[in-house]
């Protein structure tokens, strides 16, 4: 009983971490569009 509960809880431990990989990904995704997209805008004040 106690081993069940517990390979439970690791799990979502696991799940929490994966998620949160995920999101951080997601993010690091936006952060790139914004710099390009600023990058972009940039450019064209320039010339």
């Amino acid at each position: 009983m106690k081993r069940l509960r517990y390979n439970r809880n690791f799990r979502n431990i696991i799940n929490l971490f994966k998620h949160r990989l995920d999101l951080k990904r997601q993010l690091n995704r936006i952060i790139y569009v914004l710099a390009i997209l600023i990058l972009l805008l940039l450019l064209k004040r320039l010339n």
